[in-house]
């Protein structure tokens, strides 16, 4: 992930950036998603 975040700050190309957007939509939402709820579920823990 931290290599996609650093195409993406010097990358012009559409190709790369094409690549980029999937690899995002792909692989990391879905993990964003989890620790989303983990931390939706640890708060309300803590309440």
């Amino acid at each position: 992930m931290i290599g996609a975040r650093n195409l993406t700050s010097h990358t012009y190309d559409k190709e790369m950036s094409d690549q980029i957007i999937k690899s995002i939509t792909e692989k990391y939402y879905e993990e964003f998603r989890k620790l989303l709820n983990r931390f939706e579920e640890l708060r309300i823990l803590d309440e």
